[in-house]
């Protein structure tokens, strides 16, 4: 160590003829890629959750994520592509799906962590709530009445059974209304991945401006 610092001294000194001085000229530093210990971290990569072991776990999070669903609504494409009447279905295939493609895209749609979080969970909740506004009301049997609420999929319901339609209809609009806990998963999963494109496009729009 010693012997290799006197040597990188030497390089750097000046010597002079005469009485003996020695000007010590700085060293420049050694800026080659290989001394560097750091790299710059830029903007996408704060965003897309790659500085640091923690977020990296993010990363593979969100691309497992990412896979699953697109794989998952591909699948449920095909399932009710000839189906009749099953339209909301295909929407809520297409949603998933361009989904799962931004969340495989990290580094061409970075999603920031509480911006994307807090949309998706908006979305879900607000989106569940307003397809309340819409009712399909069924008469059928001996006699029932079926009244559901919510879209794309129907996650409240009540309904009652009676000897006539209009017995039917009375005692369904005084019966509770019950929750469909599957249903009310689904439709909070498609709003919440449409909150995620907005979030996304926001994102990416902001983005492209700034350039």
């Amino acid at each position: 160590m010693v012997r290799a610092h006197r040597r990188e001294l030497a390089a750097c000194d000046t010597h002079h003829s005469g009485p003996i001085m020695i000007v010590v000229a700085a060293c420049p530093r050694d800026v080659s890629p290989r001394a560097r210990h750091t790299r710059p971290v830029s903007d996408t990569d704060v965003a897309a959750g790659r500085t640091g072991t923690g977020p990296r776990i993010g990363a593979l999070t969100r691309g497992f994520a990412g896979a699953v669903t697109l794989v998952g609504a591909l699948t449920w494409i095909l399932l009710n592509l000839q189906a009749p009447g099953r339209q909301a279905d295909l929407v809520v295939g297409a949603v998933l799906a361009v989904g799962g493609l931004v969340l495989l895209m990290p580094h061409r749609v970075p999603l920031p962590a509480l911006p994307t979080a807090g949309a998706s969970v908006a979305a879900a909740v607000g989106g569940a709530l307003a397809g309340l506004l819409t009712e399909t009301t069924r008469t059928g049997g001996m006699w029932a009445y079926v009244a559901r609420r919510g879209w794309p999929y129907e996650w409240l319901n009540r309904g009652a059974v009676a000897d006539d339609p209009q017995t039917a209809r009375a005692l369904a609009e005084q019966a509770s209304w019950q929750v469909d806990a599957v249903n009310l998963t689904a439709t909070a999963v498609f709003w919440g991945f449409l909150g995620l494109l907005l979030a996304a496009a926001v994102t990416r729009t902001r983005r492209v401006s700034a350039l």
